[in-house]
This record gives structure tokens, sequence and C-alpha cells, in this order.
């Protein structure tokens, strides 16, 4: 019933809007005014011809109806309605709020408690708790279960981000699970700051000295990151680097391929192809790394960490090594209204290299192990074994 409501005052706008073009197009047009020419009001005509009458029915109710329509309410219903008319899963429509917190997610700093969530089998579960933050100093844990926040049950990893998202200063309460034991603890929002590059030195068995990066996600200035990475561990005279994008979400497309570029020789990164089959190639600009590497991937390795990744694997510039990973081979585009609102929608689609589509498909690993056991399978690799 609600749906069918969404779609009715969706149409009952495009209708409201068009008669008034058609007025303004034969009051102008016709009497010969010359504002519009009769291209465009039989442009009109057809937009009348299917909307027409929405915007009859909304003048009914507008004239006779015992009751008003609340205007509020119907902004938001028609925005969401548009969206969900898409058969697009990932369009979304945001509020003003909504979107100031999108783009806080990937900026440098964010106001919020200092973890990362993941979805693993139906539960959200804390990925990562960054050090120093509230999260960490009020005792959250990797691998606790979150329940609810402020007393409201959680969805999906957005919706869990968000809700724990909020203004510095503020007071967030959430409900974990733990050992089988609830948890409730509450926690003051504040300015966190987190690299979305990490680095450190590994010694393998033989004696050789390693690298590991881990890239937990594509944000703002990741690939900035990587680089001051590679340069600290090349300064330390590693003969092999792990590159680690297991359960990275994404993120900013423009960031996979700057990352990529880091590493590669000259060649294609990425293809990408907008509705009306234009293709567009991101290229390496063969100033690559100086190092073996290899790249972890696993199920939750999505999105621009699969344009890193496909990058790598196509060029030959390392192994991947670990399990398929997640197949989101489409690109979204953020489209920002007047009112601080924006909505989200699926413009292009992105191929590796060599073409193959990955969109619902994924990318297969050249050495498949277990998840966790994909570290220990890339030293050996760089060791020699």
């Amino acid at each position: 019933m609600r749906d069918e409501r969404k779609k009715i005052m969706v149409s009952f706008l495009l209708g409201m809007v068009t008669a008034l073009m058609l007025g303004f197009a034969f009051v102008y047009g016709i009497r010969g005014a010359g504002v519009l020419s009769a291209g465009k009001i039989n442009y009109y005509k057809d937009l009348d011809a299917q909307y027409g009458k929405y915007y009859k029915m909304q003048k009914s109710i507008r004239d006779k109806s015992l009751y008003s329509i609340d205007k509020k309410k119907r902004d938001r219903y028609l925005s969401q309605a548009v969206i969900q008319s898409l058969p697009d899963p990932y369009a979304a429509y945001y509020n003003k709020e909504d979107y100031e917190k999108l783009e806080r997610r990937y900026s440098e700093s964010y106001s919020g408690i200092g973890i990362s969530v993941e979805e693993k089998k139906g539960k959200l579960l804390i990925a990562h708790v960054i050090k120093d933050g509230p999260a960490e100093q009020g005792g959250l844990r990797k691998g606790d279960r979150i329940l609810s926040v402020d007393g409201k049950k959680v969805h999906s990893v957005d919706d869990a981000s968000d809700r724990i998202g909020g203004e510095a200063g503020t007071d967030v309460v959430l409900k974990l699970k733990r050992g089988g034991q609830d948890v409730t603890v509450t926690l003051t929002r504040q300015e966190v700051e987190e690299d979305s590059v990490d680095s450190k030195f590994l010694k393998a068995e033989n004696g050789k000295k390693l690298g590991y990066i881990r890239i937990r996600h594509f944000r703002e200035g990741t690939s900035e990151e990587l680089k001051e990475a590679e340069e600290r561990l090349m300064d330390g005279r590693v003969t092999g680097v792990v590159i680690d994008v297991r359960d990275n979400p994404g993120g900013i497309k423009d960031e996979g391929v700057k990352c990529a570029d880091l590493l590669l020789p000259s060649g294609k990164i990425l293809i990408e192809k907008n509705n009306q089959g234009k293709k567009k190639v991101a290229r390496a600009d063969g100033q690559c790394a100086d190092f073996e590497y290899v790249v972890l991937v696993n199920g939750n390795t999505a999105s621009a960490a699969e344009i890193f990744a496909g990058a790598v694997q196509v060029n030959r510039g390392g192994k991947l090594i670990g399990e398929k990973t997640y197949g989101k081979g489409v690109i979204q585009s953020v489209e920002k209204l007047e009112d601080g609102s924006a909505f989200k929608f699926t413009t292009e689609e992105y191929f590796l290299p060599d073409g193959t589509p990955i969109n619902k498909k994924g990318i297969q690993p050249d050495i498949r192990v277990a998840s966790g056991k994909a570290l220990t399978r890339g030293i050996q690799m760089l060791s020699g074994k």
C-alpha cells in the first residue's frame, strides 16, 4: 500500500510540473511570443499525455479534499519512490543529514567512536578498533557483534555506520554480544583520524626481511598513504611486500586506480563503460614499484579494492592469494541537490584491463587458500617456498 502511494505521489509531482510547463508553452508559444519552438511544445504535450491525469487527481484533492498534503512527508516519499522505481540495488536517496554522514565516511577524519564494521554470515561485527579512539578506551574488541545502536536494531554495515557516527561530544549506546554475553557500552563520540593504510616489517623463517601493507578502504588520500608506506618499507631494505586488501569494501574509485598505478608499469588499469556504451580507459604512467609483492583477497574484497587487485593480476604485477572476491563491478555517482540532500545511482560498469567483466562474478585468485591462511601463504611465497 505504501509503495503504491509513493508511486502515485511521484506521478502527481510530474503531472503538476508538466501542467505548469504546458500552460507556459501555450500562453507564450501559441500567442506568438516565440519563447518556445513547436518541437518544445510537442515535448510538453507528450509529458502531459503521460502524466497529465495525475495532475488532475492532485488538483481535485487540493480543491475538494478535507485533508491537506504534508509537504515534507510528500517530498521525502517522492524522493525515495523515484529511487525505488530503479532496478538498481546500489541506488539510494540521502537527506541532508545522511549525506553529510556519507561525506564524512570517505574523508580523512570524522566524528565517531573509532571502529569499522563488517558483515559475516548475517552478523554485524566489529572488524577493526582504532588505537586510542573512544571504542578502544571503552573496551570494544574486534569480533564483538553489534546488536543495536541507541536501542535500535541495525540491519546492515551502512546502517550501523550511520547510527554510530554523529556529532562530536554526543553519546552513543551500543549493545554487543561477546562470548555469549550481552554487553552494553556508552561511548562519547569525538573527532577520529584513522589512516587507511597500515604498514610494518615482517621477518620470514629464512631470515628475509619482508614488509606488510594493509589497505583498509579507499578514501581521499589513500594513494598518498600507500606511497609513504612503500617508501618507509623500502628504506628498511625489504625484499618483498605483502599487500592486504582482505575485507576492504572499496570506496573511491579514483583512489583504487591511483594505488594500482603506484605498483604497475605502463598498461591498462581499468576500462569503464557508461549507459551509452562509451568506454574510458585508465592507464598506468609507467613508474612502478621496485619490489616483489603479493596481494591478499577474500570474499569481502569489493569495488575499488577489486579494481586494484584485478589490475595487479591482469598486468602480472603480483599474485593474488586467498578467496574469490565479492564481485561488485559497477560504479555509482552521487549527485547533490539544492536542499543539501543527494542521491546515488549506478552510472558505469567497469572491466578488468583485458576486458573481463567482474560484476556478480568476482575475481578468482591465482593461489586459492582460506582467508585466514592467506598471510602465511604470502610470506612463504615471498620467502621462496
